[in-house]
């Protein structure tokens, strides 16, 4: 399996790639799957094993193609827009701290080239996210932002801070107020709460946040299964979610599309964001048994 694993890792950090199950390995002839152990194996499983090995988190999907009345095992991997991934800790192939990538049929360690090519698009990606970030606080003015650190529970704004209960950080709810798109307009939301101010006297606290995309894939994951009382892990479910919905895709110039009233990926990150809005919305389809067996069920 680790061997796979590396694969897994390989095709992430390259422009994503299948891996076919049922050909002979000497001479490469199409035979089909010989037994039910690539149908069986439970997912789950499979992702804990590789995501244990290597961060960031690797997607992908598993399948069954038929071709000429055999059936083949799929598993296409997702390329990653926050690469590299690397190796966390040592196993039977796999080394602490490498990269691995996937030239012409073969996993290799990566090369300086190909590793020089990520490094200068993730610095190009992070460079042009901050000076986004610096244009809209140009256009407002550094007086009228302010810095809403969920971690430590606080807002702040200039010399004044204003502290979030505990048990409101928790609750924070992000609405939408204006529908534009970044070419129109800022997109606006109001925070909704109980938000007391503690050193702003005479002064009512209102607080601007102009992204809605606040959830990462793991909390929209937590927020459904618990609301459905179902399985919804990351990986296969939310995956075949995204996939079943067409809320994500990456257009043939590599160029990652989203729905923004569900998904944004966030380049300073290097990882989507999802909004209160995706999460409601696959609370409600979800909640019907018969929706979740065709969603969840569905090979995509």
């Amino acid at each position: 399996m680790s061997g796979y694993a590396k694969d897994f890792a390989a095709f992430a950090n390259n422009s994503g790639g299948y891996i076919v199950f049922g050909i002979q390995s000497s001479p490469h002839i199409p035979i089909g799957l010989q037994n039910n152990h690539f149908e069986t194996t439970d997912e789950a499983k499979i992702a804990e094993y590789v995501n244990g090995y290597f961060s960031p988190a690797i997607e992908w999907t598993k399948s069954i193609h038929v071709w000429n009345k055999k059936n083949f095992g799929i598993i296409h991997v997702t390329e990653l827009h926050g690469k590299p991934i690397i190796a966390t800790k040592n196993g039977q192939e796999i080394k602490e701290g490498e990269i691995y990538y996937r030239y012409t049929a073969r996993t290799e360690k990566i090369h300086y080239a190909e590793l020089k090519q990520i490094i200068d698009v993730k610095i190009k990606t992070e460079r042009d996210s901050w000076h986004r970030l610096f244009e809209r606080i140009a256009k407002i003015g550094p007086e009228n932002a302010a810095i809403l650190d969920t971690l430590a529970g606080k807002i702040e704004s200039g010399n004044r801070t204003i502290l979030i209960g505990d048990e409101l950080i928790p609750k924070l709810k992000f609405i939408r107020e204006g529908q534009f798109d970044e070419k129109k307009g800022a997109i606006t939301l109001r925070l909704i709460g109980d938000v007391s101010p503690v050193d702003v006297v005479g002064t009512r606290a209102k607080v601007v946040h102009d992204d809605p995309y606040i959830y990462r894939a793991k909390h929209v994951a937590d927020l459904v299964a618990e609301a459905i009382g179902k399985t919804f892990r990351v990986n296969p479910e939310h995956v075949r979610c995204w996939k079943f919905y067409k809320i994500r895709e990456v257009a043939d110039e590599g160029e990652v599309i989203c729905d923004p009233d569900y998904c944004e990926f966030k380049e300073a990150f290097s990882n989507f964001g999802y909004t209160q809005e995706w999460v409601d919305f696959l609370i409600r389809e979800l909640s019907d048994p018969k929706r979740y067996r065709e969603v969840i069920s569905t090979k995509t």
